[in-house]
């Protein structure tokens, strides 16, 4: 249970943050928050450091249930959200959930902008492919 609380102290600032910037409602964050600590030691044996850090993941999983408690439908397909990286899904649902520019989004996964802007290009290409074969409208992105 410690190792938790290192990780809450760690995380939970950033973590925060990227809830209430989805949500917008401190209480609902708080409790999203809440969630992802207490259920942390029943989920950490999913976590796999072969594809993305531990951050990454948790960013992940804030997503989530940020998304679920807003009632959002993700824009990209299942279909193609499984071809995604942890990482692009990460940074498509920064963009299109949280709102957020590749400056903000690289301050808070502490990445390279260029990694970022990268990701983004491929993103967007992933977009414009998915609308050739749905007739999805790749505005979103």
């Amino acid at each position: 249970m410690a190792s938790i609380a290192l990780l809450y102290d760690v995380y939970a600032s950033a973590l925060f943050g990227y809830i209430l910037k989805i949500v917008a409602d401190k209480e609902k964050a708080e409790n999203i928050l809440e969630f992802i600590f207490i259920n942390l030691s029943r989920t950490i044996e999913n976590y796999n450091d072969g594809r993305g850090s531990l951050f990454i993941w948790l960013l992940n999983t804030a997503r989530n249930k940020s998304i679920e408690a807003l009632g959002v439908k993700p824009q990209i397909s299942n279909t193609y959200q499984s071809e995604l990286s942890l990482l692009e899904k990460t940074i498509f649902s920064l963009i299109n959930v949280g709102g957020l520019k590749a400056n903000e989004i690289s301050d808070l996964l502490h990445l390279p902008l260029k990694t970022i802007k990268a990701k983004f290009d491929q993103l967007y290409k992933f977009k414009q492919l998915e609308h050739e074969k749905t007739g999805f409208d790749n505005d979103s992105l």
